[in-house]
């Protein structure tokens, strides 16, 4: 998932600039970084708004590569695997041993991956504790094989179309507000 903001050319903002034309480069890569900053924070916001997930979750996944007055380059990127189920709202969320203890006599697991969404039961999911000490929500599947269950990457999550209508519309306020700002600042210079 990468995100690109448009931009006035250079050659426009050198002639709002007039005697300044010079410093066009270096606006633009302030007003670059400041959108993608932006960006980067409201991927962040946004995600844990709709989804049960924790924000250093999401952090942990967004890379960034910051413009400079020669490279006006930019992009604020988030790549990762699918998560845990165990790592979203989850009950019972505390693990507790159901070795020996018949199937109908463990508890039920339900999981929550939207925040609008209510607690969905999963069938014959059970929280486990593994030997390396990973406990997570488990399942056998049909070949009696144990195998731990996921949901959504922080990718997928960010690709919300909501949660991508309102970072693309806050980095083009973010980019007429920062060009003006900028502009007026070097000419008042």
């Amino acid at each position: 998932m990468e995100i690109t903001v448009k931009t006035i050319g250079i050659k426009e903002l050198e002639s709002m600039l007039g005697k300044m034309a010079g410093k066009a480069p270096s606006v633009l890569a302030r007003v670059i970084s400041r959108v993608a900053s932006n960006v980067r924070k409201n991927l962040s916001k946004e995600t844990i708004k709709k989804y049960s997930v924790k924000s250093s979750n999401v952090k942990a996944t967004v890379s960034y590569k910051k413009p400079t007055a020669s490279n006006l380059d930019s992009y604020v990127k988030t790549s990762g695997k699918t998560i845990p189920l165990y790592k979203f709202k989850i009950k019972p969320k505390n693990y507790t041993s159901t070795l020996g203890k018949k199937i109908s006599k463990r508890p039920t697991v339900k999981a929550k991956v939207m925040k609008s969404s209510s607690f969905k039961t999963i069938g014959t999911a059970f929280i486990a504790k593994m030997k390396n000490g990973h406990i997570g929500v488990f399942k056998r599947d049909e070949e009696n094989k144990i195998k731990e269950l996921h949901t959504l990457s922080i990718p997928q999550m960010v690709a919300n179309k909501e949660v991508m209508d309102f970072i693309y519309k806050d980095a083009a306020v973010t980019y007429n507000k920062r060009i003006t700002h900028e502009i007026n600042r070097i000419l008042s210079e």
